[in-house]
């Protein structure tokens, strides 16, 4: 004869008063592993949806209006500080280096276009994501969390776009402007030559 093991209590039932009956955990939470009553279960699942509301799509809804800006020319400050940079060393110098300013500007702005729409495309994956499990209704305080933390790096990522810019002269020969370095592998690093 196979010996029983005790029965898990309502893990909300256990935090009430002694005198309240407790009852038996008969539906298991796969999210917090936590069991709960028939009562309970309910209560726990307002509060995901709560949590999910409150936590992710809150976070999610406040992004929406920095993704559509993306590139509009409304760039986050480091870009705008970029630009600058270029336009001072551009009224610093000649006729040739303005042609310089414009070939790195056109690569900044490139780079950053193609960075921007990068973001815009994981915000949207991140939406249908977050989406799915709204209408699905199936997700738990692991699935919040991994949003939550998906969309604060995108909201970090779009506040902090990962380019640095350096201006190098070589005297006497030839103007080199190393135009832009992005701290992201996939873009190669490239060049204005002026004669």
């Amino acid at each position: 004869m196979a010996c029983a093991s005790p029965p898990k209590h309502c893990a909300t039932c256990e935090t009430l008063s002694a005198e309240q009956k407790q009852k038996p955990g008969i539906l298991l939470c796969v999210g917090c592993q936590k069991h709960f009553c028939s009562e309970h279960i309910i209560q726990h699942r307002q509060y995901l949806s709560d949590l999910f509301e409150n936590e992710v799509v809150y976070n999610r809804n406040a992004l929406t209006k920095k993704v559509l800006a993306l590139g509009n020319q409304e760039w986050p400050i480091n870009i705008k500080t970029q630009l600058e940079t270029i336009n001072i060393w551009e009224q610093d110098t000649i006729e040739l280096i303005k042609q310089s300013a414009a070939c790195a500007r056109k690569q900044l702005e490139e780079m950053a276009l193609k960075e921007s729409n990068k973001l815009k495309k994981q915000f949207s994956l991140l939406s249908d994501d977050l989406n799915k499990l709204r209408e699905s209704e199936n997700y738990f305080e692991n699935d919040i969390d991994q949003l939550k933390n998906k969309f604060q790096r995108l909201a970090y990522d779009i506040e902090h776009f990962p380019f640095e810019i350096s201006i190098n002269e070589i005297p006497n020969e030839l103007i080199l402007v190393k135009s832009i370095i992005q701290s992201a592998p996939y873009f190669p690093t490239s060049y204005c030559f002026i004669d």
